[in-house]
């Protein structure tokens, strides 16, 4: 009679290699597409290390390409240190970024820190809180045609 326990257990092994991969690519693969092809450098090792430390890659990394492609020159740490700040609120990083957008818009100087320090008060970082934020002369409006008439 022979002994099948170790290639039973080998078979276990593989089976649950394979599985482990399987989870690997459905979860970060498409993730690490996305930013490939939106032209955002992050590596499937910067994803696998975001989800360790509890932070949503794909809210992350959402928030670069928006970021990125409106060229705002945020980092995906400043990201990634925010999404943690904010407690895991997914909308945290997209309101963020949507706001310094906004602001770049509409000419409105306001830094990420400024931003992110907004929305962790319990604002919002909107075209009101912007014109707010000029008005009281917390941010700066910086406009050849406001320079101008100064």
């Amino acid at each position: 009679m022979s002994d099948f326990g170790p290639m039973i257990a080998m078979m276990l092994f593989t089976a649950a290699l394979i599985v482990a991969v399987a989870v690997f690519v459905i979860r970060f693969f498409r993730i690490w597409l996305r930013a490939a092809l939106s032209g955002v450098p992050v590596t499937l090792f910067w994803l696998v290390a975001m989800q360790l430390r509890k932070v949503n890659p794909r809210v992350v990394v959402d928030g670069y390409i928006m970021a990125s492609k409106a060229g705002l020159g945020v980092t995906r740490n400043e990201l990634a240190t925010h999404f943690l700040a904010a407690k895991g609120l997914e909308t945290g990083v997209e309101d963020v970024v949507r706001g310094l957008i906004a602001a770049k818009e509409a000419n409105v100087q306001l830094t990420f820190s400024q931003a992110s320090a907004i929305y962790l008060a319990g604002g919002e970082v909107t075209d009101a809180t912007l014109r707010d934020g000029v008005e009281a002369g917390v941010f700066e409006y910086s406009s050849s045609e406001h320079a101008m008439n100064t």
